[in-house]
């Protein structure tokens, strides 16, 4: 072969591998790196999706987001796999920014799963903020937390009786002791108040006792008063009668009126009259008097005015700002800031049976709290909760915070065009579990 035919085809094959490349990148990138129309539509090159699908095994997806959202590129696309196993399907190769991000992110995702197909997915945006409610959801899963409340239920089981027993007299003395210090502290605080309460005492004097209590107690309670326990009083009065003695009180009261020595003979005879002839009879009587009462409240719980008038006051002492102002600086004064009172649970729980309790209870309990710290976190043996490497991956590394995820469909959902992703109205963590311990199946040395 001459020189001339050797370099021609040279040239030849020189030409046809360059536009052989040129295809073949057209091919391959033409689904990951195509813009995104400010209409939402899909890529004008379906055809090279459809090729690069057939060649690569992935193609191209459109998606729109409803705003606010926050997308990055690289975020996750997830499914569930036919046995129920969550799989990464794809990932966000492109975001729109700038106005057409304004009404709804636009982007485009390379799905590379051929066991499910997009066509008949409905897609769920997740975002996960960290939030101390998401990360409980993520290491106390309803399984998980079944098991740390039987442990609890069974430590308490096992060694309440014991615990109690040692804690008791600790706790007792020292509320024996906090009685006269509180109320010491709160004669202080609410002399301390008395102007205020003065005030409000006299707003509520008029607006409620007058205006809304006395009226309710007029037309309510005493008709039924006086059903109940009008016979019992009448009974009471008759006999208090029959047992009086006016010819008794009588001389005694003209006798006290005398100029003579002796006084206070009617005190002297009203005070046996009392004690020797009415507190008797009102003995007698004491179980009619009680039921009496019992029905009176019995009636007033069903009477529905009475019930809607005393809620209704409840209900506006509980909302008056100055009342709660003014009962929150009483409390804290008395109870929160008192530092005599501090200083007697301080002094109390100083002593040795104190520390023999906290000792015990330390005994006790410690299994326990080690066995929930292994169910949260793992163990030496079996490597970090999968549940907890997440939250580290999340709280420390700030990864796994936004996702996507498909959901398999019986039919059809879209056909090749924008895929519409809707915002999740639930709160879920991040489907993949990060690999923190050794697979079982793998032979691994336990740490020292």
């Amino acid at each position: 072969m001459n020189g001339p035919r050797r370099r021609a085809i040279l040239a030849g094959l020189l030409l046809w591998g360059l536009v052989g490349g040129v295809t073949t990148y057209a091919l391959w990138d033409s689904g990951a790196t195509a813009p995104v129309s400010a209409s939402g539509s899909p890529p004008p090159s379906v055809p090279f999706q459809l090729s690069r699908y057939f060649t690569t095994g992935s193609a191209s997806l459109q998606l729109s987001v409803p705003a606010p959202v926050s997308l990055r590129r690289g975020d996750p696309i997830f499914t569930l796999d036919a046995k129920g196993n969550w799989i990464q399907a794809g990932y966000l190769t492109a975001t729109a920014q700038g106005e057409r991000a304004k009404a709804g992110t636009l982007a485009t995702a390379l799905w590379y799963s051929s066991a499910v197909d997009p066509d008949r997915c409905r897609f769920e945006y997740h975002r996960n903020r960290g939030s101390l409610g998401e990360v409980v959801r993520t290491l106390l899963p309803p399984e998980k937390r079944e098991r740390i409340e039987d442990l609890i239920r069974e430590s308490i089981e096992l060694n309440a009786a014991d615990i109690t027993a040692a804690i008791r007299p600790i706790v007792t003395r020292s509320l024996t002791q906090s009685v006269p210090v509180v109320e010491r502290a709160l004669k202080r605080s609410i002399a301390a108040h008395r102007d205020e309460l003065e005030t409000l005492g006299e707003r509520y004097r008029e607006e409620i006792v007058n205006e809304r209590l006395l009226p309710l107690v007029r037309e309510e309670v005493m008709p039924s008063v006086r059903k109940h326990g009008q016979p019992v009083a009448e009974e009471i009065g008759r006999e208090l009668w029959e047992r009086a003695s006016l010819w008794r009180f009588g001389w005694r009261a003209l006798y006290d009126r005398t100029p003579l020595p002796e006084r206070d003979l009617f005190k002297d005879e009203w005070e046996r009259f009392v004690n020797e002839e009415a507190i008797p009879v009102f003995e007698q009587h004491m179980d009619e008097l009680i039921e009496a009462q019992r029905r009176v409240f019995a009636e007033m719980s069903r009477n529905p005015r009475v019930r809607e008038e005393l809620g209704e006051v409840v209900q506006e002492l509980a909302r008056d700002q100055e009342l709660q102002q003014l009962v929150t600086a009483i409390v804290r004064e008395s109870i929160l800031e008192n530092q005599e009172l501090r200083d007697v649970w301080a002094e109390n729980w100083r002593q040795e049976d104190a520390r023999r309790a906290i000792r015990l209870t330390g005994q006790r309990l410690d299994p326990v709290v080690r066995q929930i710290g292994d169910e949260i976190f793992g163990t030496r043996e079996t490597g970090i909760e999968p549940a907890f490497a997440k939250v580290l991956r999340n709280q420390i590394l700030g990864k796994d915070r936004r996702w996507i995820v498909a959901i398999p469909s019986d039919q059809t959902v879209h056909r090749g065009e924008v895929y519409p992703v809707r915002i999740a109205t639930e709160s879920e963590p991040f489907p993949l579990l990060i690999l923190a311990s050794p697979p079982e199946e793998l032979p691994h040395e336990p740490l020292e």
